[in-house]
């Protein structure tokens, strides 16, 4: 007997007709399923360039003051605009699609395109309008902060009692606390081994980035732990002690912050365009049902897309 893993392939000589009966007698297994191509048009939604143009024009409006007749006085009222406006908060929710948010962010938190020129406005001053997304905007600066975010790593060693997630010994609180002020010493006398020490002897999930917490707000830490790494500058290290047990901590980075009033508008079209669109997808509708679908497409001009098989 000879296995047929044994015979090469160029030895062995198969006809097309070989094949072709075997396929015949096998049809079960080369069966392919039904597909069909599917050939479409889209008509879309979306706002004109005067609509735009609209939209833009109106959020410019905003900055300045407007006049409007008082029913009660019988006298037309100046109302003060966006660069003058003294609520400010309320100036945006009467006017924005998107609400004030009074928080500082950092740089990085802004629109990519605009940021630059958004994070160096000194306070008072407006920038825009600018497409934010799928917006225009304009925003006043609020003034700025420093060291709004904080970047920290840390090493928790637990203890029976604390509320350590995933404490990898038992140990009491007085052995955790001189271990560690031993590794705290460590760390001291060789910054470059806090990642190591973390990944080796953290009882906190972060152990596997090296301690490594990422940024974070004032109030989003446990109060020891917050106030230890916004009071301190970056590359401060000490020990702190919270419920969850003993951390030793590195301030790594701070970012500061800019506080924006911002009116952001949506681009949407207009009811004029979207009747139009309706229109247009209604009559094509109507036509390609008796007509050539690729000569009603052109006639509209319209851009026929294909699915592929499915």
């Amino acid at each position: 007997m000879t296995l047929y893993s044994s015979i090469k392939d160029s030895e062995v000589k198969i006809s097309d007709d070989e094949i072709v009966e075997y396929m015949k007698k096998n049809e079960k297994k080369f069966k392919a399923d039904e597909t069909r191509e599917i050939q479409y048009v889209l008509v879309e939604d979306k706002a004109s360039k005067e609509d735009e143009a609209e939209i833009k024009a109106k959020i410019t409006g905003l900055l300045s003051g407007s006049v409007v007749y008082n029913a009660k006085t019988g006298k037309n009222d100046t109302l003060p605009g966006f660069k003058n406006a003294t609520n400010i908060a309320e100036f945006v929710n009467s006017n924005s699609d998107v609400p004030y948010d009074s928080t500082y962010v950092p740089k990085n938190a802004l629109p990519a395109v605009d940021a630059d020129k958004l994070f160096s406005l000194p306070a008072g001053a407006i920038y825009g309008p600018y497409v934010y997304g799928k917006y225009y905007a304009i925003s006043k600066s609020l003034g700025f902060k420093a060291g709004v975010n904080a970047k920290a790593s840390h090493i928790l060693i637990g203890y029976e009692g604390s509320q350590t997630p995933n404490q990898k010994e038992k140990r009491t609180k007085e052995e955790a606390k001189a271990k560690a002020e031993e590794i705290l010493a460590q760390v001291q006398a060789n910054p470059d081994s806090f990642m190591m020490l973390a990944f080796t002897s953290s009882d906190d999930s972060s152990a596997q980035q090296g301690g490594d917490l990422g940024y974070f707000g004032q109030g989003q830490m446990v109060k020891p732990f917050n106030d230890f790494v916004f009071s301190n500058g970056i590359g401060k290290v000490g020990l702190v002690e919270t419920p969850f047990g003993f951390h030793i901590i590195k301030v790594t980075d701070k970012q500061d912050g800019i506080r924006l009033a911002t009116i952001a508008q949506k681009i949407e079209p207009s009811e004029a365009t979207s009747d139009k669109v309706f229109t247009l997808a209604t009559k094509f509708e109507m036509e390609a049902a008796d007509k050539d679908f690729a000569a009603t497409a052109k006639e509209l001009g319209l851009k026929i897309a294909r699915s592929g098989n499915c």
